[in-house]
């Protein structure tokens, strides 16, 4: 046990007390990786598991609760949604910024990709150690690589079985389909 550990015991269940907080050697998490947009039902099953298993569902809560702790709107941080900012866009955001006429330096509440990734993987941490949860995406493989109970599944399904879920899930033909899913 690190310093500032403690332990308490009840039953079967080890909890284990942090300075940050408490965790359940006993919660269980369940991270479900695919590639969006992928169709797979990556989203379908989460839900479906976390009703069965009484588990906490993240996926786009983990954006919601991020825009509310950075406090920045959501549908910034869902257009920058598992996306790395290249060091072009960087550059660029940082010439919109200034004036050809006199420095000005960037605002202050531009969100860079640390401050993010350091958000949401606080997030996953926090309701991963206090309760059962199953994450969909956002790196939760790797913000949950010392997690004592952690299951990691990758979805995968053949692009005709993505397209059709696809095209029934919006109600969209074929080719908008194979859009959707970045195949067109």
């Amino acid at each position: 046990m690190a310093e500032g550990e403690g332990e308490w015991r009840k039953g079967n269940t080890r909890t284990l007390l942090l300075k940050g907080g408490v965790r359940n050697e006993q919660s269980l998490a369940i991270y479900l990786n695919h590639q969006p947009p992928d169709g797979s039902g990556g989203a379908y099953l989460g839900q479906r598991l976390a009703i069965r298993l009484n588990a906490s569902y993240l996926d786009h809560d983990i954006v919601r609760q991020a825009a509310q702790e950075l406090k920045i709107s959501e549908e910034y941080l869902h257009s920058r949604d598992e996306k790395v900012t290249s060091r072009w866009q960087s550059v660029l955001q940082s010439i919109a910024y200034s004036n050809s006429w006199s420095y000005a330096p960037p605002p202050l509440d531009i969100l860079n990709d640390a401050d993010l990734y350091k958000c949401e993987s606080d997030i996953i941490n926090r309701v991963a150690s206090q309760r059962n949860a199953i994450i969909v995406g956002r790196g939760g493989y790797w913000v949950l690589r010392h997690h004592h109970r952690v299951l990691s599944v990758f979805l995968h399904a053949p692009i005709s079985f993505r397209q059709k879920r696809v095209e029934e899930l919006y109600h969209v033909n074929q080719q908008q389909a194979l859009k959707l899913l970045n195949f067109h």
